[in-house]
């Protein structure tokens, strides 16, 4: 009853043919050992098949007989090489990414290390992603040592970025399972005596199998009334993906059930949730530490409404798009009125919002900042955006160890340095890319994407020997700090390779 391991210690297995209860099993290989200085034995290949029923197991048995090991290790290595390097040409998009995916030639410009770690993010992206849509944060049981959950979960937001990059790459089957996973997901409102009635808005986090994931927002405002704690980019970003999703691939027949089923009721929450001024209502920040009314929120509502309004127009919702492209106008103009503090010479981070209903910018410096120009909310060349990108560069730029963008000033997550003025925080990979993905966006003439480059070559010295990206970096020496592989750095680095190569052809 202990287990077959006991049936080993003597080294003669009983080989009982069958067993029930709670089994497991042991095997045993007889050979012989060659004498010390002579060759070794050959090596002994072992398999297991595993399948969803008894059928499925033995077709697997089958194939194995007419396959040596090396021949089937040898198929995976092609199938994986082929599925990481496919590209196709797109039209003319608007958003975060190129005109055209990158091909292999594409690539050549950018130094070997970087290709690989292209690939590789790829690969890792893909299992990350589940088959039914789910697209996981981070698959890494190491935070479990320090914290009461894992990463293992959906985040819209995450997924929603993810995707992006996976359709840049022209990945079209893996998203459009994820759109699908979205739609499925999103709450239809039932009302509960008691209780508000629950927006039409993507939740914090859910498993892989659709269920509601565990959150660690307050469902209390501050002067104590119930809410249903958001963070409404999440519900932004993907209605922001999908009109990219369509730009890159034109299933016109599939994105227009998207519209009608998740897009549209998701764009008219994001015009309903807002306040007398125009901006959205106050929810919880990217970082998920923080509720108001926060800069990088905004930026998304005015990128999702826009596109739900490029959607409607596309699919004969003519009125509706006219009300969400004036509900984005209104919004930007609210950004400008409440968020820009020309005292500063910068956007604010964003403005808390205490039970009192009072309205307090928060000025600390945040690389979420970076916002502005991630979503086109406004062009790189706005001197607003040029001036809060060189205050975040300035003051979140690890200046000890290895360098890096730090989350926000005096960021305590993992924090290992009190060196504050040189190391504001640890350097994340994403912040360190949307530097270079600012400096992309800026880019003039080709010797401007030497910078970019050269951050895309500093994010592969962060990876692990197997190509796999950390969340955030030890300032001191590349050692990845809480969870790895996380998706989304993955993801960034998806992105500023395709941002970097269209860069570079537009402007050769």
């Amino acid at each position: 009853m202990e287990g077959t391991w006991r049936d080993c210690e003597d080294g003669l297995l009983t080989g009982n043919p069958i067993a029930q209860g709670s089994v497991d099993s042991a095997i045993g290989l007889a050979t012989v050992a060659a004498p010390r200085g002579e060759p070794d034995a050959p090596p002994v290949d072992f398999h297991l098949c595993v399948g969803a029923t008894r059928e499925r197991v033995l077709e697997l048995q089958a194939d194995l007989r007419l396959e040596t090991v090396d021949r089937l290790f040898d198929v995976t290595e092609r199938y994986w090489r082929g599925w990481s390097g496919q590209a196709s040409p797109a039209t003319p998009p608007t958003g975060r990414s190129p005109a055209l995916t990158s091909t292999v030639s594409d690539l050549d410009p950018l130094p070997a290390r970087v290709q690989s770690l292209f690939r590789r993010s790829l690969l890792i992206i893909r299992t990350q992603t589940d088959n039914r849509g789910a697209i996981l944060a981070a698959n890494d049981t190491d935070i479990m040592g320090t914290n009461r959950a894992h990463y293992s979960y959906m985040w819209p937001r995450d997924g929603a970025l993810v995707a992006h990059a996976l359709d840049a790459s022209g990945y079209a089957s893996l998203t459009r399972q994820f759109f699908v996973f979205c739609r499925d997901i999103l709450p239809r409102q039932h009302a509960i005596p008691g209780m508000p009635v629950p927006p039409t808005a993507l939740a914090h986090k859910y498993a892989p199998d659709g269920s509601v994931g565990s959150s660690w927002h307050s469902s209390l405002a501050p002067d104590g009334s119930p809410e249903t704690p958001l963070q409404e980019d999440e519900t932004a970003l993907v209605v922001w993906a999908l009109k990219y999703h369509y730009e890159r691939h034109r299933d016109f027949e599939f994105v227009e059930a998207m519209y009608r089923a998740l897009a549209r009721p998701c764009a008219d929450f994001l015009l309903a949730y807002r306040d007398k001024d125009g901006l959205p209502l106050p929810s919880w920040d990217l970082w998920e530490e923080r509720r108001g009314i926060h800069t990088y929120t905004v930026c998304t509502v005015i990128a999702a409404l826009r596109a739900a309004s490029s959607l409607a127009l596309l699919f004969g919702d003519a009125a509706r798009s006219e009300v969400y492209a004036a509900g984005a106008d209104s919004v930007l103009d609210a950004m400008f009125a409440h968020l820009w503090n020309p005292s500063h010479g910068r956007f604010a981070r964003r403005l808390e919002c205490p039970a009192d209903g009072s309205r307090v910018p928060d000025m600390t410096i945040d690389a979420s900042l970076h916002a502005l120009h991630l979503f086109d909310v406004l062009p790189a060349t706005d001197p607003r955006v040029a001036e809060t990108m060189r205050q975040v560069d300035d003051r979140l730029w690890v200046r000890a160890g290895i360098g890096g963008m730090a989350r926000y000033e005096g960021d305590y997550y993992g924090r290992v340095s009190n060196d504050l003025a040189n190391v504001p925080g640890n350097p994340w990979i994403i912040c360190t890319l949307w530097r270079a993905q600012w400096q992309i966006a800026s880019a003039r003439t080709l010797a401007d994407l030497d910078a970019p480059r050269d951050l895309l070559e500093w994010a592969n010295l962060t990876a692990l020997p197997s190509g796999v990206l950390p969340e955030q970096i030890h300032p001191y020496h590349f050692t990845p700090v809480t969870v790895a592989p996380l998706t989304w750095s993955h993801a960034e680095v998806v992105e500023t390779v395709h941002k970097w190569i269209a860069k570079r052809r537009e402007l050769a």
